[in-house]
């Protein structure tokens, strides 16, 4: 890769490391912007629609040609702020500025191409057969533990002697914990093992902190001093250095792995709740009558349309009555948005499961935005579920009672007073928190 290399200025990595390599300010105002705010701008525009047709232009433009110059390439990128690009527009520099701005760019493309490797090899998926090899080439055995973090991935590398392992420890509550194992042992040094974040926690993480012993699940037996080695589909005589390295390696993994794990589910607010697939948690156990009552109550109230402070959902075309998502308030006068996402996955049964799932906004990463304004957290969408939602509902289908003098005399209960009184187990609902 070089200055003229084609590349999108769409590219994240790209992105980043234009944001990093100019310091991440605009370069035509100085002014510090984040990822969210950069907007990368064509020096040279990529629409010819205000050019103008002066000699000197021509001269210029005839001479980046001859260096094989195209408009897409790091050579005719420079980072800007919203306000800065727009007033550029398609609108051309003169031919002193755009030599100063090209040589601008020169001196940062050796900068811009060394980040853009290392966002690479940190995006690297270890799954994928073509890419794997990547991932040791040119490594020795002996690494040092090495964490490198990107906006996208987390890349993780510890070698000790005979064994090195590479991992991708998860960013986002969806992601899944992956690794690269390669052996030094003699007829395994050109293999190379990988696996998925269910036969790491069984294979390696089972039997954490025991050493060397047959409560690791990778141990198939042991036999003065041979210890044969169990992986999917794969056995194989080894010995105790092996062994002994697998389990320091895979022991730190764990720790990295949990630490993170827990940081993870601390930000979405689900640390006490069972997770029952990837980015998914069991919130309640309801009476399926409650259910479809809440899915009724949501087809009815239209974020886009409604102007209660319960226009909050988003209507769904349902087959199934299995599906509620709830919207950023439109009156707030910002940008649309999911607060989060409820389902059922069986509604067979007399009670069901409601599961939550983080809600999306524009231009925010997976873990940002969980202020539950934006994105809600699981505890805070557990509470409002059983202190707010349901009681609502009840409270708008429990019959008047006053007689006709009462009526006159003596107002309705107030919801507020309602929902202080309501009692949630009492019709049949379990909070599924373990803190409780």
């Amino acid at each position: 890769m070089d200055a003229y290399t084609h590349i999108k200025k769409s590219d994240e990595n790209l992105r980043n490391a234009i944001h990093k390599a100019y310091g991440k300010k605009c370069f035509y105002c100085g002014e510090k912007i984040n990822m969210h705010q950069l907007e990368v701008d064509h020096i040279i525009p990529s629409s010819d629609k205000d050019m103008p047709h002066t000699s000197e232009l021509q001269d210029y433009l005839k001479e980046l040609e001859a260096n094989k110059f195209i408009k897409d390439c790091i050579a005719n990128y420079l980072p800007s702020c919203a306000h800065c690009n727009k007033e550029k527009s398609s609108r051309y520099f003169t031919v002193g500025n755009l030599r100063y701005f090209h040589e601008q760019t020169l001196r940062r493309t050796n900068k811009i191409i060394k980040l853009l490797d290392q966002f690479s090899y940190a995006h690297e998926d270890p799954q994928k057969e073509h890419e794997i090899k990547k991932l040791s080439e040119g490594k020795d055995y002996i690494q040092e533990k090495t964490i490198v973090e990107s906006p996208f991935s987390c890349a993780y590398a510890y070698g000790l002697g005979t064994v090195r392992v590479n991992a991708f420890i998860p960013i986002s509550i969806e992601d899944q914990l992956s690794c690269l194992i390669i052996f030094k042992q003699s007829g395994l040094s050109d293999c190379m093992f990988s696996f998925d974040e269910n036969h790491i926690k069984f294979y390696f993480f089972e039997g954490y902190k025991t050493g060397v012993t047959s409560s690791r699940n990778f141990i198939w037996y042991i036999d003065n001093g041979n210890i044969a080695i169990k992986l999917p589909n794969t056995r194989f005589v080894s010995d105790f250095e092996i062994a002994e390295q697998l389990s320091i390696i895979f022991d730190d993994l764990y720790d990295e792995f949990d630490k993170r794990k827990s940081a993870l589910l601390n930000t979405i607010g689900a640390t006490y709740f069972e997770e029952v697939s990837k980015g998914k948690f069991s919130l309640l156990r309801v009476p399926k009558n409650i259910w479809i009552a809440m899915v009724d109550f949501a087809q009815q109230h239209d974020y886009f349309v409604g102007d209660t402070e319960w226009d909050i959902f988003r209507p769904l075309n349902l087959l199934k009555k299995n599906h509620i998502m709830i919207c950023k308030k439109h009156l707030d006068n910002s940008e649309s948005g999911i607060s989060t996402e409820l389902y059922v996955n069986d509604l067979s049964g007399n009670y069901v499961d409601i599961i939550w799932k983080a809600g999306w906004a524009p231009k925010l990463r997976k873990m940002e935005g969980f202020d539950n304004k934006i994105k809600w957290k699981a505890d805070y969408t557990h509470d409002w579920i059983l202190n707010e939602f349901i009681p609502y509902i009840f409270y708008l289908n429990t019959p008047d009672v006053r007689t006709v003098l009462q009526r006159v005399y003596k107002k309705r209960l107030s919801f507020e007073e309602y929902k202080f009184s309501f009692d949630y187990r009492k019709v049949g609902i379990q909070s599924l928190s373990i803190s409780e």
